[in-house]
């Protein structure tokens, strides 16, 4: 929306402006707060409370993997291949998981729709 707003008030060096001025601060604070962090990492202490994160933020991502998966229309046979072969390849071929996110846009876009018809043209 800033990059939009930005546009339309300055056009290219406006957008430019607005996008920087949005992205720069978060930037710094992610570069402020790696470097904190990498001299504090050698406290015991400092292990201690991330190894009792873990669970947590393990437990946030399966939360939000159920989440997602009811807004997904897992209820169709082939989201669910496409979901298991993702996660398959992800987990045990060490495929990354952005080829895997582009390899099911595509198969949403080019194939799904063909194989769908395909089917219902069958019955």
């Amino acid at each position: 929306a800033a990059t939009f707003v930005g546009y339309r008030v300055s056009r290219t060096k406006g957008a430019f402006a607005a996008a920087l001025g949005t992205a720069l601060p978060s930037v710094i604070i992610i570069l402020l707060i790696a470097m904190v962090f990498n001299n504090i990492t050698q406290y015991e202490v400092v292990q201690n409370i991330f190894s009792g994160i873990r669970p947590a933020v393990t437990a946030l991502i399966l939360y939000s993997v159920i989440k997602l998966a009811k807004s997904a229309k897992l209820r169709d046979n082939y989201n669910w291949a496409v979901a298991l072969l993702a996660v398959t390849a992800i987990a045990f071929l060490g495929i990354h998981p952005v080829i895997a996110v582009i390899v099911a846009a595509v198969y949403g876009i080019f194939l799904r729709d063909r194989l769908t018809c395909a089917g219902k043209e069958d019955k």
